[in-house]
C-alpha cells in the first residue's frame, strides 16, 4: 500500500522514496508514513529529498509538512522528448516540534 526509504548518514538523512500504490492516493496516506517516519529518525537533525518539478502533488506533501525549495538540478530527469528539472528539499528537524 504504502513504502518509504531513507538513506541516513550521521545527523542527516535523504529521503529516497515515498510510494504510495495508486489506488490508495488521495487518502492522507503518505503524509501519515511520511510524518511516522520522521518520528523514527532520532539522530536526525535534517532531512533532504528531490522530487520532479512536474510532481505537483508531492510538492505539496512536501511543503504541507514544512520543507523548504532549496535549490534545483537543472534537466535532472530524462524525459522521452527532453528534460526536466529536479527541486532540491529540506527539512529542519527542529521545526517539525
Amino acid at each position: 500500500m504504502a513504502a518509504i526509504w531513507y538513506q541516513c548518514v550521521a545527523e542527516r538523512a535523504e529521503l529516497i522514496d515515498l510510494r504510495v500504490t495508486a489506488s490508495c492516493r488521495r487518502q492522507g496516506l503518505g503524509k501519515q508514513l511520511l510524518w511516522a517516519s520522521l518520528g523514527a529518525l532520532p539522530s536526525v537533525t535534517q532531512v533532504d529529498l528531490e522530487v520532479r518539478d512536474s510532481n505537483i502533488a508531492a510538492r505539496a506533501l512536501y511543503r504541507s509538512l514544512s520543507f523548504q525549495e532549496t535549490g534545483r538540478r537543472r534537466d535532472y530527469y530524462a524525459l522521452g522528448d527532453g528534460r526536466e528539472d529536479a527541486v532540491l528539499m529540506t527539512l529542519a528537524l527542529s521545526s517539525c516540534a
